[in-house]
C-alpha cells in the first residue's frame, strides 16, 4: 500500500468517537476518519464485513461499529 498525504478537513469538523467520510482529491476514492482519544484514524469508507457505508458509525471501546449490522473492528 502506498503512503499518501492529502489535506482533507479541519479537525474541528470531526466529532469525537464517530466516523465521517471524505472524498479524496483527484478521484482517489473515499476515506473514513475518526477522532478517538485525541488521535485521528483513517480507514476505508466501507465495512469490511458486508461493504456497508461507515458514515456516522460510532466508535465504542476503540472499535468502529457498523450501523447496518453491528459488525465491529478495531481502529488499530
Amino acid at each position: 500500500m502506498r503512503k499518501a498525504e492529502y489535506p482533507l478537513v479541519p479537525l474541528l469538523e470531526l466529532t469525537p468517537d464517530q466516523t465521517k467520510i471524505f472524498t479524496l482529491p483527484r478521484g482517489k476514492g473515499e476515506v473514513a476518519l475518526a477522532l478517538h482519544n485525541g488521535k485521528v484514524y483513517a480507514f476505508g469508507s466501507l465495512c469490511p464485513h458486508q461493504n456497508a457505508s461507515l458514515q456516522d458509525a460510532p466508535i465504542e471501546k476503540g472499535c468502529v461499529v457498523c450501523r447496518r449490522h453491528g459488525y465491529r473492528f478495531d481502529l488499530k
